[in-house]
């Protein structure tokens, strides 16, 4: 890979409100002397699919790909709540806020992406997709105890409702601080089948 490589990912973006109340909730949680790199505000995301390092020239090719998947998919909302961990609570990794999606709209916009960009050299996941909003990282299994004894508090926490519009093609860049996240492209999802009732 060049060294002038791309480090890409798809993600829906959260709006302003629900960033904002998970944000006084991972200040409660700060409070605890676990060691978790938290998400900062501005990166708080739905990852759709992370693509990892790829050639700035395939990207009008990438482009219009993801174009073809907007042109598929329908606006849909979806509910943030929930607090848990990824993989197991013995040895926890990532903490996380789950999303409600009775119709499975996030899924089927993994897999229409997946199969879209599959062209590009770009492996399939070989795990289930499960949407979610990472709020933190677990450096280390020391004190995890005082974040794991809270969860079942927390696990019925609601953010808000979110209407999906749009998917969104990022940039990363890896700093010592931590990743900076740049927005490329964003695609309108346009079937419009979308209704307010």
């Amino acid at each position: 890979m060049r060294n002038d490589s791309l480090r890409l990912f798809i993600a829906i973006e959260i709006e302003k409100r629900i960033k904002e109340r998970i944000l006084e909730f991972l200040n409660q949680l700060k409070e605890t002397d676990v060691r978790i790199r938290w998400m900062a505000y501005e990166n708080l995301h739905v990852t759709v699919k992370f693509i990892g390092d790829v050639d700035p020239i395939i990207l009008p090719s990438l482009v219009k790909s993801l174009e073809s998947v907007a042109s598929r998919c329908r606006p849909f909302r979806i509910q943030i709540g929930n607090v848990a961990v990824f993989p197991t609570a013995k040895r926890p990794r990532i903490l996380f806020v789950g999303l409600g999606d009775k119709e499975n709209n996030l899924v089927n916009i993994f897999e229409e992406v997946e199969t879209e960009i599959e062209e590009f050299g770009i492996k399939r996941e070989l795990r289930k997709y499960v949407g979610h909003i990472t709020i933190g990282r677990i450096k280390s299994q020391k004190n995890i105890h005082k974040i794991l004894e809270l969860l079942p508090s927390y696990s019925d926490r609601f953010f808000g409702q979110e209407t999906v519009n749009h998917i969104t093609l990022k940039q990363s860049e890896l700093t010592p601080k931590g990743p900076i996240y740049s927005t490329l492209n964003r695609f309108t999802l346009y079937k419009n089948e979308y209704r307010n009732h």
